[in-house]
């Protein structure tokens, strides 16, 4: 079972590869940022991930889904993947400088600042298409190579930066920028004669079309896993902020086992296989659940037993009581890893909405729960609130899932 389950710990690393660098390097950060200034980062981020997502409408989701177009290049998926993405980024920049006074991610930021966030956000949006492509066409392995090469240029870029040219934050951005160009030339490189290809309305229509259907879902994603921050932001500023970002850099352990998972089953199903049968090995998804929960536990006690040496090493002794926001950091990705699971019968029969429904819910809960708890346990209040919006969510999907798709939950 374990060898079966291989690519999805290739793909957790992948999108763990950068987070476990900047973690690695966190008391060299300590030493020249402040905690608000990680709070800015931290918003920043989150604003990031909403804005990609809404100005490419989602389309990396909808080239996955249509993979099996491009085989035997019956069709070409990526170059009007890669149109859609460049109109999204060029809108993105219009609406900014239009508009710039209004956007909500301005903290009174510096100008530097603000334009090298507003380049990264240009050339991500660009990208996505790449980044779906290359993970469709190549080994789950080599996919994860790519992303530690990127996240090493990355996270040495920073470090230069800051380290011989005195950068602030806008360091960060900078470095991924050059990452994601250094990527995109290889991208370039590798998919030479797909990006001339004769462009279909048919492909155009079908993307569209899908990329509609997913984004709402998506969008509420973005808010269900990153608005507590902003509520955080609001009631106590940006230095909590920054405090609970370092607690789930440190938490960022226990997403390795959820975004690979979350990535290996949609690459499953969009090469139309099913995530309960995999070659001649037959998955149980309930046992499988109670697999990863005690792996969840181990992984929790073992991180707790080494935590003090954690704090001090990072030299953030002074940070009372984070150890409290990693359990409850912990438990929002256990549940999270959960609903997850429960997702995937929702895609195998194309009820694509019930799962955007989950999330309007959610993020309602969030908004009702995490005020009060906030100013009550501060940032310990946002971790909390996280981890019961996790809990809520898989509630919510596990009550869809019975009365809508007529699921029938067994121990077998």
């Amino acid at each position: 079972m374990i060898n079966s389950f291989k690519p999805a710990l290739y793909y957790g690393l992948a999108a763990s590869f950068l987070k476990f660098f900047e973690l690695l390097f966190l008391p060299f950060f300590i030493i020249y940022f402040t905690k608000i200034e990680f709070g800015q980062l931290s918003l920043m981020l989150a604003s990031s991930l909403f804005i990609i997502q809404f100005f490419t409408i989602s389309i990396n989701t909808s080239l996955i889904k249509n993979s099996s177009l491009d085989i035997n290049e019956k069709y070409n998926i990526l170059s009007p993947s890669l149109f859609i993405s460049a109109l999204g980024s060029i809108c993105f920049v219009v609406l900014f400088l239009i508009y710039k006074k209004f956007i909500p991610f301005k903290f009174y930021l510096e100008p530097i600042v603000e334009y090298t966030f507003v380049i990264f956000c240009f050339v991500e949006i660009m990208m996505q298409p790449f980044f779906a492509y290359y993970q469709l066409k190549q080994p789950a392995f080599k996919y994860s190579f790519i992303y530690f090469i990127l996240a090493v240029l990355s996270i040495s870029t920073t470090l230069i930066l800051i380290k011989f040219y005195s950068l602030g934050i806008e360091s960060f951005f900078i470095s991924y920028t050059i990452s994601r160009l250094v990527f995109l030339i290889y991208s370039i490189k590798i998919n030479y004669l797909n990006l001339f290809l004769k462009l279909k309305k048919k492909i155009f229509h079908i993307l569209i079309l899908d990329s509609l259907k997913f984004l709402p879902g998506i969008i509420l994603l973005s808010c269900t896993m990153y608005n507590i921050r902003f509520i955080l932001e609001f009631i106590e500023g940006s230095e909590k902020v920054g405090i609970f970002y370092i607690a789930q850099n440190i938490g960022m352990i226990f997403a390795i086992p959820v975004y690979g998972l979350i990535s290996f089953w949609k690459i499953l199903i969009s090469k139309k296989e099913t995530f309960v049968k995999i070659g001649e090995l037959n998955v149980n998804i309930y046992r499988l659940r109670t697999y990863i929960g005690i792996c969840f536990v181990i992984l929790s006690l073992c991180l707790i037993s080494i935590l003090e040496i954690l704090t001090n090493i990072f030299k953030i002794e002074n940070i009372q009581n984070i150890e409290k926001n990693l359990i409850y950091i912990i438990g929002f990705y256990l549940f999270f890893l959960f609903s997850n699971l429960l997702e995937i019968e929702n895609y195998k029969k194309n009820k694509i909405t019930y799962i955007g429904l989950s999330y309007f819910y959610t993020i309602l809960f969030q908004l009702s729960v995490a005020p009060t708890l906030i100013s009550l346990y501060s940032y310990n209040g946002a971790g909390l609130a996280m981890m019961f919006s996790g809990f809520f969510n898989f509630l919510i999907l596990q009550i869809q899932n019975k009365f809508f798709l007529k699921t029938k939950f067994t121990k077998d």
